[in-house]
């Protein structure tokens, strides 16, 4: 019984990783090209997101 829950913990904790460390490095990239930090922003969450979705769905597939 106790190890559903664990992994349960365990896929929560990478997907907060994922959405944190993609974001970080999108966000990075996307300044460097000299465009406006709210275009950035969105940028960075739009992929970072849609990669966690992806990791999400492949994980109940």
């Amino acid at each position: 019984m106790e190890q559903p829950l664990f992994l349960l913990v365990l896929q929560f904790i990478a997907f907060i990783l994922i959405i944190c460390i993609l974001y970080g490095i999108l966000y990075n990239t996307v300044l460097k090209l000299n465009m406006p930090k709210w275009t950035a922003h969105m940028v960075a969450t739009v992929f970072s997101l849609g990669s966690a979705y992806q990791a999400f769905v492949n994980f109940l597939v």
